[in-house]
């Protein structure tokens, strides 16, 4: 589906987003916690809506926390809509760089292998330099400065999803 979504990236902009489907159901037992936080960084990332269908009484508060991530819907909230550039890193991870309207970034590095990796990103190979103030939207707490590359342990079928705000 990623691939797919971004052949299709020149849709999208100003008021045209990219519709994936809807997103599938967090009460049932097809996806993994880390599997439907891959969805949601995935729908955020290509500004698609978010388009729900489980019957929001019987969520688990940790899959009704990933709907309601603040980081997440404001990523995918970005007026401009811009979809990612995809750059595979090799046959297992995929990195995707999102511009947003403020002039911070998003970044995705994507674990389609059925094991944990090791990811170490040079951030001029994605077409950014600087130093930047990371967050990591699924875990709660501060930025850290980053500049040159980013290192990250990501689990299977994980996608880390990173905010990038330059440091002037």
């Amino acid at each position: 589906m990623p691939s797919l979504m971004h052949n299709m990236r020149y849709q999208t902009g100003v008021n045209r987003w990219l519709n994936a489907g809807w997103l599938l159901a967090a009460t049932s037992d097809k996806l993994s916690e880390t599997e439907f936080r891959t969805q949601m960084s995935l729908w955020a990332l290509f500004s698609s809506p978010f388009i729900f269908s489980s019957d929001s009484k019987n969520l688990k508060n940790k899959n009704l926390s990933v709907l309601q991530n603040k980081d997440v819907i404001a990523i995918q909230q970005d007026f401009i809509g811009k979809s990612p550039t995809l750059l595979k890193l090799n046959t297992d991870t995929e990195v995707y760089l999102k511009e947003l309207s403020n002039g911070s970034f998003a970044l995705g590095i994507l674990n389609k292998s059925n094991k944990k990796q090791s990811v170490n990103l040079q951030l001029a190979n994605v077409g950014i330099t600087g130093s930047f103030s990371m967050k990591n939207v699924w875990e709660n707490g501060e930025g850290k400065t980053v500049s040159g590359s980013i290192s990250s342990e990501i689990e299977s079928h994980e996608l880390k999803l990173f905010v990038l705000n330059p440091i002037q």
